[in-house]
Order: structure tokens, then C-alpha cells, then sequence
């Protein structure tokens, strides 16, 4: 890792630190093996939000609307969050929406 990449990486793990929301995956902490550097977050048990929408599509058994809604409120909640403590997410995408217990 170059010296701009672990500045990098210091810069998001500060930013992750900082971000205490219901909305927001947890920073767990981090660590250093086999001469790479991982981000611990919590767990999410639902997986990824892509992952979500290509299992209803493929069963044929859409989500209900109610819940899509849930998420695209509690996915708004979350950005509004960082933007108020003044983060903005540049890559906001399906894969990177993390789902907790109650989808």
C-alpha cells in the first residue's frame, strides 16, 4: 500500500468513526494481517441491498411495497445523515445499502 493509499484509508476510517446513526453501518475497528489493511464493520444479516432485489426478481415474489418504501426512506435517512455531520457518500449504490434485521 502507498503511502497515499494508507492516507487514504486512515481518512475513511476518521470519517466512519465519527458517524453515529441508526441509518449508518458501524465501524467495528481494524486491522492489519498479511501485509493488508481490512475495515471490521458490524454485521449486517441480510447482506447488501442488491442482493436483496435480485432474490425477490428471481423468485418472482416482489418485495412488497411497504417495505421498498422502508428502505428508500431509511436509505434517505442515512444520507442525510452524513451530509449533516458533512460526508458525502461518493458511491451510493445497491450493492453498498446493507440491510439489517428488519428486511
Amino acid at each position: 500500500m502507498s503511502k497515499s493509499e494508507f492516507e487514504e484509508f486512515e481518512r475513511e476510517i476518521g470519517l466512519m468513526a465519527k458517524c453515529n446513526s441508526e441509518f449508518i453501518v458501524r465501524l467495528m475497528g481494524t486491522c492489519y494481517e498479511s501485509g493488508k489493511y481490512y475495515i471490521v464493520m458490524e454485521f449486517m444479516k441480510n447482506g447488501n441491498l442488491q442482493s436483496y432485489l435480485e432474490i425477490h426478481k428471481t423468485h418472482k415474489n416482489d418485495s412488497p411495497l411497504k417495505i421498498r418504501y422502508q428502505m428508500a426512506c431509511d436509505i434517505s435517512r442515512g444520507i442525510y445523515y452524513l451530509h449533516h455531520v458533512g460526508i458525502v457518500h461518493a458511491d451510493v449504490k445497491s450493492s453498498n445499502v446493507l440491510l439489517g434485521e428488519t428486511f
